[in-house]
């Protein structure tokens, strides 16, 4: 969990240098059971994996791929495809990697966990971390907490 948190420091849309290394160095590995269902992008958005490359990566073999249906930043579920906003309606848990998909769906009544770092000032301060901070944040569906409308 931590590593795919690290992983969100190589984001080209906002710095062009990073430190890998000394990001790793803070950060533990845990694995999920599958099984697991992972969601890549419909076509290509900055950074963010599509079909082709997580195919290439072999991911097939540990988890079912779907996609979003749109090739937008984080998963703004108006325009993804049905198919994928049912699937996501239906979800037991959804674990949402990266700002993008943090600002996208932290106002949605669903069961997520975020993993991210918080690499501009709006979103570190919505969250309450400081910039840079490595965020794990259950939703308020996920947490039990009251939401308001």
């Amino acid at each position: 969990m931590h590593i795919a948190i690290a992983g969100n420091i190589i984001d080209y849309g906002v710095a062009e240098s990073f430190d890998l290394g000394a990001t790793l160095e803070r950060v533990l590995i845990e694995t999920l059971p599958v099984p697991v269902t992972y969601a890549v992008k419909a076509g290509a958005v900055l950074n963010d994996a599509t079909r082709a490359e997580t195919l290439a990566a072999g991911l097939d073999q540990v988890a079912e791929l779907v996609d979003t249906g749109c090739d937008a930043m984080g998963a703004p579920l108006a325009l993804c495809s049905e198919a994928f906003r049912h699937r996501f309606e239906a979800a037991p848990l959804i674990i949402a990697k990266g700002q993008a998909n943090y600002e996208t769906l932290s106002g949605v009544s669903a069961p997520i966990c975020f993993l991210l770092q918080a690499k501009c000032a709006v979103v570190a301060d919505d969250l309450g971390v400081a910039t840079g901070g490595v965020v794990v944040k259950a939703s308020a569906a996920l947490s039990g907490t009251p939401t308001s409308t």
